[in-house]
């Protein structure tokens, strides 16, 4: 006989319903972020882990790509427990950076790209950051947001790092970062050459990344999310295999920026934790999803309301037969069930495998559990 539910879903957890018996009684993963990436793809090392403007990256080139950041973070200084504030898109260079920090035990510093230079400043002098990365068109408001704080490097990555051929050309010739303001990136990665490192080992309740709630209640706060909690994400996602259906080697078109919480634990360590390959979309505008939709044809994707709705007013789209699209899913703005109802229409008249799916933001994928003296409240999953 079922039980009577309470109303309260950490009691309740209704999406058990979603998984195997076997999956219910594996134990959660354990580790850091890194140590969950590396276990679930230790047999595909040759294959796409990253799609970065039609040029491929396997995970044996972003492994090495990691340890070489890993090894720069700790040349300029930078040891386990330290906070690294990272100003970036979605690119190659802030996932290599991600899993570096992550790597030696440090706290990546999620800053949010449009933030105004005196909230940025406050993330940084709250955080005592003393190395900070950010892409090139936020470089000078990092630089001036950086002055009066602990910041003692600034590190200016292209977008162009790792463009191909005549696009990363281009881009390079329009956008230079000014070397004067900062490290370049093929600097940076020049300090830990040739040097041997030992990496401590991280447990899974260690923290892991500061990630920023929207500020609709007030001012944005700062949310420091462990180990476990971005692991255990990943992992539900990974097993939920009653609703979702993910194969190794498809699509997730990512088009939500890493510095907010979806995009970071979804486009990033999901995708890459259920061994897909994640096409990277620095250009979050609703606008341009129609086209890299067309282009990539992915498998998954996950995106804002005005993304969906920039996808059914698309004409090519309209016409196209989306059968290859397994999952499409939205979240971070809610909207109404009329609206719902009428994307899931959309894509199952265009033969979608399912309709469309909710996501969820940074407080509905973690249940607000502080487990520590940090100065942020650190949240961990219900599952």
């Amino acid at each position: 006989m079922r039980a009577e539910l309470t109303g309260f879903p950490s009691i309740d957890k209704l999406w058990l319903k979603y998984y195997g018996e076997e999956v219910l009684h594996r134990p959660l993963p354990e580790g850091s972020m890194y140590d969950y990436l590396t276990s679930c793809n230790v047999d595909r090392m040759d294959e796409a882990a990253l799609n970065y403007f039609g040029k491929k990256v396997t995970h044996r080139q972003m492994q090495e790509k990691i340890d070489a950041c890993a090894r720069a973070l700790i040349a300029y200084g930078v040891r386990a427990g330290d906070a690294v504030s990272l100003c970036v898109l979605a690119m190659p260079e802030a996932v290599y950076l991600l899993y570096a920090i992550n790597k030696i035990g440090a706290i990546a510093n999620m800053l949010v790209m449009n933030a105004t230079e005196a909230e940025i400043h406050d993330k940084l002098a709250v955080t005592e950051s003393k190395v900070v990365i950010t892409v090139d068109l936020a470089l000078e408001k990092i630089v001036q947001a950086s002055r009066e704080t602990t910041v003692k490097h600034i590190i200016g990555v292209s977008l162009a790092e790792s463009m191909p051929g005549v696009i990363g050309t281009l881009y390079k010739w329009k956008s230079k970062v000014k070397q004067e303001n900062c490290v370049l990136f093929s600097e940076f990665l020049k300090a830990g050459q040739g040097k041997n490192v030992e990496y401590p080992e991280i447990k899974a309740d260690a923290p892991a990344v500061i990630a920023y709630t929207g500020g609709t209640t007030g001012k944005a706060k700062g949310v420091l999310l462990s180990n476990r909690a971005a692991n255990t994400i990943a992992f539900q996602y990974k097993y939920a295999d009653k609703v979702l259906d993910f194969q190794n080697g498809e699509r997730f078109l990512d088009i939500i920026p890493p510095f907010l919480a979806y995009g970071l634990f979804l486009g990033v360590h999901m995708a890459l934790c259920t061994c897909l390959e994640d096409v990277l979309c620095p250009d979050p505008a609703p606008e341009r999803l129609p086209k890299l939709f067309t282009k990539y044809r992915p498998n998954h994707l996950s995106g804002g309301p005005l993304h969906m709705e920039a996808m059914t007013k698309d004409k090519k789209i309209r016409g196209m037969n989306l059968s290859f699209a397994k999952t499409v899913a939205y979240g971070g703005d809610g909207m109404n069930q009329e609206w719902e109802d009428e994307m899931s229409k959309f894509l199952k008249s265009h033969q979608a495998s399912y309709g469309l799916m909710k996501g969820y933001g940074m407080t509905e994928m973690a249940g607000p559990v502080c487990t520590s003296n940090h100065k942020f409240p650190v949240m961990l999953p219900f599952f």
